[in-house]
């Protein structure tokens, strides 16, 4: 521990999934079966992704849902996203994965990861 880093035994991700605000609830609900205990809801009005494909603003129907999710599921959660989710009627989104690198503090790390707290 010459360098003061100390490393996580659970990796964390952000992970962003922009959908229509009428389903929501129904990504959410998906998204706890693996262990997320952390999400949050963004309206997206007025938010712009700036990219060549995606060059558009968002709409009042649109929200982001802001999750904390273990790195190892995310492959998971994105297969079933595309397999499942984004092909039902109007079920259209995006799934954008951030790296998380630090957080402070042992109690907000072990409820992100979902480990039992002593």
């Amino acid at each position: 521990m010459a360098s003061g880093k100390i490393d996580a035994p659970i990796k964390l991700k952000l992970l962003f999934t922009v959908v229509n605000k009428n389903k929501a609830e129904f990504y959410m609900d998906a998204l706890e079966t693996f262990d997320v205990n952390f999400q949050t809801v963004i309206y997206g009005d007025g938010f712009l992704f700036d990219n060549a494909e995606d060059n558009k603003a968002l709409n009042d129907d649109t929200v982001i849902i802001v999750s904390v999710v273990q790195e190892e599921k995310v492959p998971e959660i994105l297969a079933r996203y595309e397999d499942k989710y984004f092909k039902t009627r109007n079920g259209k989104g995006y799934g954008i994965v951030v790296s998380m690198d630090s957080l402070i503090g042992v109690l907000a790390y072990k409820f992100l990861a979902n480990i039992g707290v002593e």
